[in-house]
This record gives C-alpha cells, sequence and structure tokens, in this order.
C-alpha cells in the first residue's frame, strides 16, 4: 500500500499524520545509523595516524548526518512500511 492509498480516506488529522510520518522517518534514520556504527572495523589504529578522540566523536557524527539524509532522500522504505502500520493502527482505534 502506497502512503497516497493509506491517506486516500483517512480521518486522521493532518497534524497527527504529520507527527507519525517524523517518527517513522525518525525510527529509519536511526535504524540507518545503527547499521553504520556496526560497519566502522574495529582495528587497532596507528597512532601516528590516528586521529584519536576526536576523530572518533566525528565518525559518529558523520555516520548520523549520512543517514540523515539518506532518510530524507527518501530512505530505503521503512519509514514508508513503519507510517503506513501507523495509520492503520490509529485507524482501527477510532
Amino acid at each position: 500500500m502506497t502512503e497516497i492509498n493509506a491517506l486516500a480516506n483517512t480521518t486522521i488529522p493532518a497534524k497527527t499524520l504529520h507527527k507519525m510520518r517524523q517518527a517513522a522517518d525518525d525510527f529509519e534514520s536511526f535504524y540507518l545509523y545503527q547499521v553504520m556504527e556496526l560497519m566502522v572495523p574495529e582495528v587497532d589504529k596507528d597512532a601516528m595516524f590516528s586521529g584519536g578522540f576526536g576523530e572518533e566523536m566525528f565518525q559518529h557524527e558523520l555516520n548520523k548526518e549520512i543517514a540523515n539524509a539518506i532518510t530524507d532522500r527518501g530512505g530505503i522504505g521503512i519509514s514508508d512500511h513503519i507510517f503506513n502500520q501507523l495509520v492503520k493502527l490509529q485507524e482501527m482505534q477510532q
């Protein structure tokens, strides 16, 4: 089900839909961040070429920004599925 189909006959207020979309996007972004964090190899770094704590901190922030950018540009589809399920659950409760 596409987002348009999910919203065609909904009685959910626009503000609530916006919050649900934001929550779905936040989840996808967090998931992608966690995947990228696991992809960073845990190898010993040579002290001469290591950036130390600063490099470590920057890498985490870079991973967060990359995850946000991926999600902002459509993501990998997780947020769409979560959003559609949230719409269904909300409609069932009404």
